[in-house]
């Protein structure tokens, strides 16, 4: 059963209807395929830049077909040969031909479209849709600059969906150390080159960082000042400023300041970074400050969406981009950029970078007017890419072969003679008639990135049991909590929906598990089950446990000769067997691997291990203790670990997300990334080392949620009881201790899980867990937990020093915070920061 359709929907698809009209000539090369397609559904084709199969399901399109009853979606892989460079071997029309040949909508990346393809009637001019559409802004909706990245030739050759700017960080202490000027963004390369050069000389390393390949063009471009292309996008590559420029950089090449590629270190923070700034790079630079380039500019890097000439539908491909560009998951994923759209930011609350998406935005929107635009520099990766490029050594038959500007020119004379006749082969629609009543059930933030076709899969087979239902259909949801259950009959979270929602949102479910056969409250663990009660009441069902653990490989341990970790261990064992496996392995690598981990969390479990306590979160407020005696002692012993390069570690305002190529014999991951990574199915699981008969456990937890808004109250409760018997469908261990001999479930998540389950039942039931909630404690007390830890790791500070610091800040936060509710808790974070620093 489809929803009806809100009324400015139906007026959207009559301005659409109308679309067809003026624009069917556009789809007259594939005018047979269309007919076919209208006797059924109409099938729309889209090609990511590469594939997601864990985020493009479905269900991702299901608001798409919603809103367009008749239209089928469809995934399709994109061109084997997507990172092939334009090249003198190939054409330049063979690189987007590939993807106009597969889809009727296609992702595009920086410098990936190009006048080029456009000239050779590759893709669609969006500019008539645009006009046509009265529901669209572009001038209120994109970013200034961004919108009109791919305007040339008088069209708009696609539909923006994210942005990043290549810029300078820097990193204000190392100045202030150097006494030395912060960069100004109108600062000459003389002035540049002489600070760094003082800063070089008063830190005894090279200062600069530029780890990407196209950094070279960005800078060489920020320093012309001056559009790489004239008013018919021809290109002007012979310009004296840019040879000036060129000729700069060319001289800085072996520069004592610059880090070599070779010695670049991905782990490591310079001084001055000089590269793109996105999400995805965040935690590398969450410690610096940003300015424009040397020249006083910055790059402006887009990636957007394009229709194909081939399109048998473009009026609805059209409709299609500007749904790609609201869905956040897919815009920052792409590169980890920020989305053109400035209407979506929203979708980022709950995220774990949700902050984070706050800070960079406020920088980037800053540096943006300095930003060349980006057709300006349409032309940018032939000067890196081809032969005789203006960065590489040119070869030594140079003479034989095209000039960056002479392979343009080639290139826009043969697209001009292009004929293109696209025809899209796309798969067929396999959509069938849904009989009985749908079940909309939501998968929210926390479980972004599930991969979720072994869950759709296990919802048909429920829905073939049950007669009165059709389907269920699975969706993953990132926006605000508060909308779930408008969105929504029953849905998947964590504890947070329980504490952010109206009470009033939400089925609460004791008639329900009365009224069961096959489940009751004593089927659950009960340390698990009081997180779904509130005020006496249960909530939610307990669904999946994910509990953060250490990760080994016995085949590691076996080559060693070393036999594995027990599952209770102590600190001295976890110790020495850290130890034996450095002994017996490369003794240049660490041995305790972090991957996708944030901030101290697996450290204050270690510190748990060895006999202290940082944090008290039995209580309210969480109480912190820095200078007891054993816990400053236990401090010690496990930094002194990541001291000695025992332990992998980073800043810890950043993600740890180190993937080497060596196999590491021992590893932590998150909660929530058990069993991602194909490489980890044959590890095993271990706990943290318990200490003094207690276990030090910290876990997450899977509910299954019921809106009150719901028509399907008891369909929803059987769906979500029957989830609790597969949590392995969510990655995670049971919430239910009946499944304790279930191995088939159990041993999902790895070969000792049934063995490790079993045991993390036991410490459950004994009480001796330490937990927390990450994203809050991040927020406020841990901050200065973790710069405590920093400074005595990575800047030699005593211990003991760092510890009193920390100490003086919580205190002056906690007195802010008692202070009363007109002032919030970030308010008094930035507060007690600003009179450190002062």
């Amino acid at each position: 059963m489809v929803a009806s359709r809100k009324p400015h929907q139906l007026r959207h698809r009559i301005v659409s209807l109308c679309l067809v009209f003026t624009l069917l000539a556009l789809g007259a090369t594939g005018a047979a395929a269309q007919t076919a397609e209208l006797e059924g559904k109409i099938v729309i084709a889209f090609a990511p830049q590469w594939s997601m199969p864990e985020l493009l399901t479905e269900s991702f399109f299901y608001p798409f077909e919603e809103e367009f009853p008749n239209v089928d979606v469809v995934v399709v892989d994109p061109p084997d040969h997507l990172f092939i460079s334009r090249g003198a071997d190939i054409q330049a029309t063979d690189f987007l031909e590939a993807y106009a040949s597969v889809a009727d909508v296609f992702a595009v990346g920086p410098n990936m479209l190009t006048p080029i393809d456009t000239r050779a009637g590759l893709v669609l001019d969006l500019q008539p849709f645009i006009d046509a559409d009265d529901e669209l802004d572009m001038a209120q909706t994109f970013y200034p600059k961004v919108r009109d990245a791919y305007k040339w030739d008088g069209g708009n050759w696609a539909m923006p969906g994210s942005w990043s700017l290549a810029l300078m960080g820097y990193f204000e202490t190392a100045f202030d150390r150097a006494n030395l000027p912060y960069p100004e963004p109108d600062w000459s390369w003389e002035t540049f080159a002489e600070t760094m050069a003082a800063l070089e000389a008063a830190t005894g390393s090279a200062p600069v960082a530029a780890p990407y390949y196209f950094n070279p063009a960005y800078v060489v471009s920020s320093l012309a000042g001056v559009p790489l292309v004239d008013e018919d996008m021809m290109p002007q590559f012979e310009q004296e400023a840019l040879s000036e420029a060129m000729e700069t950089w060319r001289n800085s090449q072996d520069a004592s300041w610059r880090v070599s590629d070779d010695d670049y270190n991905y782990n490591e923070s310079y001084p001055v970074v000089i590269s793109d700034m996105h999400l995805s790079n965040y935690g590398n630079y969450r410690v610096y400050e940003h300015t424009t380039l040397p020249g006083g500019h910055t790059i402006l890097q887009t990636e957007g969406f394009a229709l194909s000439s081939g399109a048998t539908h473009p009026e609805i491909a059209y409709e299609l981009t500007k749904f790609l560009t609201r869905q956040f998951d897919l815009v920052v994923n792409y590169s980890g950029n920020l989305p053109a759209r400035n209407d979506i930011y929203d979708q980022a609350v709950g995220r774990y970078y949700s902050n984070d998406v706050d800070v960079i935005r406020r920088d980037l929107e800053n540096l943006l007017p300095y930003a060349l635009h980006p057709s300006e520099t349409v032309y940018l990766h032939y000067l890196v890419y081809l032969p005789v490029g203006v960065f590489a050594e040119a070869p030594d038959d140079a003479e034989d072969q095209p000039s960056a500007q002479e392979r343009v020119l080639d290139d826009l004379a043969k697209a001009a003679e292009y004929e293109a006749e696209i025809v899209i082969d796309k798969p067929e629609s396999d959509f069938a008639t849904v009989v009985g009543a749908t079940v909309n059930f939501g998968l929210t933030g926390d479980t972004f990135g599930l991969n979720e076709k072994p869950l759709r899969d296990f919802a048909a087979e429920f829905a073939d049991q049950r007669p009165d239902i059709g389907k269920v259909e699975i969706r993953s949801w990132s926006a605000s909590p508060n909308l779930l259950v408008e969105e929504f009959d029953c849905f998947y979270g964590g504890e947070r929906q329980l504490r952010e929602m109206p009470i009033s949102a939400i089925v609460r479910l004791e008639s329900s598990i009365a009224a069961a056969s096959d489940i009751e409250r004593g089927s659950f663990i009960p340390a698990v089950l009081e997180q779904a009660v509130y005020q006496d009441v249960l909530w939610a069902l307990p669904i999946s446990l994910h509990p953060l653990a250490l990760r080994y490989d016995p085949a590691a341990f076996a080559e060693r000769d070393l036999e594995p970790p027990e599952l209770d261990w102590d600190a001295a064992e976890f110790e020495r067997l850290l130890r034996a496996l450095r002994e017996r392995g490369e003794e240049s690598e660490p041995v305790l691997v972090p991957r996708l981990v944030w901030g101290s969390q697996y450290l204050e479990l270690l510190i748990e291990s060895y006999g202290g306590q940082t944090f008290d979160y039995a209580k309210t407020p969480v109480s912190f203790n820095f200078d007891s005696p054993e816990t400053v002692e236990a401090i010690r012993k496990v930094l002194d670990l990541a001291r000695e390069d025992l332990i992998l570690y980073a800043p810890l305002d950043r993600m740890i997300s180190s993937f080497r190529s060596a196999d590491d014999p021992i590893m932590l991951v998150d909660p929530l990334s058990t069993s991602v990574d194909p490489r980890f199915n044959d590890y095993d699981l271990v706990g943290f080392p318990r200490s003094a008969g207690a276990a030090p456990l910290s876990y997450t937890i899977g509910l299954g949620y019921i809106s009150a808004e719901t028509s399907h109250q008891q369909a929803c409760f059987d769906w979500i009881s029957a989830l609790t018997q597969r949590p392995d469908l969510f990655r995670g261990l049971p919430a239910r201790s009946d499944l304790v001999d279930s191995d088939t479930v159990t041993g999902a998540i790895a070969a000792n899980g049934p063995a490790f389950f079993a045991n993390f039942v036991t410490w459950l039931r004994g009480g001796d867990e330490v937990g927390y909630d990450e994203l809050e404690s991040w927020a406020s007390e841990r901050r200065w937990l973790n710069q405590a830890f920093d400074s005595y790791v990575l800047d030699d500070v005593p211990l003991e020093d760092a510890l009193a610091t920390a100490n003086a800040k919580l205190a002056s936060y906690h007195e802010c915070v008692d202070e009363g509710p007109s002032i919030r808790d970030y308010e008094c974070a930035e507060k007690v920061d600003r009179e450190s620093d002062d």
